[in-house]
């Protein structure tokens, strides 16, 4: 006859994933003297950002041009050349580390865009550093030596490149999903690209490659620099335009941020200073609490809105609460002035002003 199953009092084997997990909620256990305690996993590295690596690749395609024009060109190697060329760069690492420390602070900065035009100084600089063809007394070398020269238009240069990165940073996150304005954001950015490209372009082409342009280019640029403004100019209204309710907004918040002052009893002598009552109750969901207002989300009270000459209080409704409706609303707006609105919150800015 069999004997009975005795019940094991060994826990059951766990599989090896299941051993080394803590129980969850339960504190860990400490290790026991003498025993190594596992390294902490290294961080993962980061990856270098494509406006870094641009700066690079930049920075060593020049130095190999420099270096293959010393050596297979015509090119006098002298010491101003270096200085400047040394100039240059430090230049080119400062801003973009200045870049990289603003997409830093602000992820809607263009940073790849801000490197590429740092790049365009640095290339249109070297050149007419490095490359000097023009012969002594040539009507072409007047004016002094290209490395002074590139040197003297570093600034200007730096200012009109860095246009269109402005352009981009400063419209392109209030255009938002509007099509039309980011659109036009990219030509107004596109066209004051072009205007650093044509603008200083014929000095590169006639001290460095004997390239003179004819009057036709001249009016090339004032086109290219109409076109620029233009767009530019539209821009900026439209952005203007498309932001004036934010704006409004953002100026009547405080108005709801703070505590109304002394509230001035019912039918007694005074500026208004009674508040708004609280909305009347209605069907509460378990998850709400009187109104249907998040339980916990009771605000302070708000004085009574005053009407656009800042004294006249708004009538009240049968709830009795102000009725916004009597106000006029803003330019652009038709539908009439509910809770709410900025208008609303305009006038209850207002009679919080009043109060002091």
């Amino acid at each position: 006859m069999d004997a009975p199953e005795v019940p094991s009092t060994q826990p059951a084997s766990r599989s090896a994933p299941e051993a080394d997990a803590p129980a969850t909620g339960a504190p860990p256990v400490p290790s026991a003297p003498g025993t190594a305690v596992p390294a902490a996993s290294a961080p993962a590295r980061r990856r270098l950002p494509p406006g870094l690596w641009i700066a690079i690749g930049a920075l060593v395609a020049i130095t190999l041009l420099v270096i293959v024009s010393l050596f297979l060109g015509d090119v006098p190697a002298r010491g101003t050349k270096v200085i400047v060329t040394i100039i240059l760069f430090g230049m080119f690492v400062g801003v973009t580390i200045g870049e990289l420390a603003i997409a830093d602070r602000d992820r809607g900065y263009p940073v790849a865009f801000g490197v590429v035009t740092s790049v365009y100084v640095l290339a249109w600089c070297t050149l007419l550093t490095w490359l000097e063809p023009v012969a002594a007394g040539d009507r072409l070398a007047r004016g002094g030596d290209n490395a002074g020269i590139a040197l003297l238009m570093l600034v200007p240069l730096l200012v009109v490149a860095k246009l269109p990165v402005v352009a981009v940073w400063l419209f392109l996150r209030p255009a938002g999903t509007d099509r039309t304005l980011r659109a036009l954001t990219w030509v107004s950015a596109g066209l004051l690209g072009a205007l650093a490209v044509v603008l200083f372009l014929p000095l590169l082409l006639g001290r460095s490659f004997r390239v003179e342009v004819g009057d036709w280019f001249g009016r090339l640029i004032v086109i290219v620099a109409m076109l620029a403004f233009l767009a530019a100019s539209i821009d900026v209204l439209l952005t203007w335009w498309t932001g004036r309710d934010r704006r409004r907004a953002a100026r009547a918040a405080p108005a709801r941020a703070r505590v109304a002052g002394p509230v001035r009893a019912a039918g007694a002598p005074g500026p208004v200073a009674s508040v708004i009552p609280a909305p009347p109750a209605t069907s509460a969901s378990p998850a709400t609490g009187d109104g249907g207002v998040p339980a916990g989300a009771a605000s302070a009270p708000l004085p009574w809105p005053v009407a656009e000459d800042g004294v006249t209080p708004l009538p009240a409704g049968p709830d009795g609460r102000p009725v916004f409706s009597v106000l006029r609303p803003w330019a652009g707006r038709t539908a009439p002035v509910a809770e709410g609105d900025p208008e609303a919150d305009a006038a209850v800015e207002r009679a919080r002003r009043r109060l002091g």
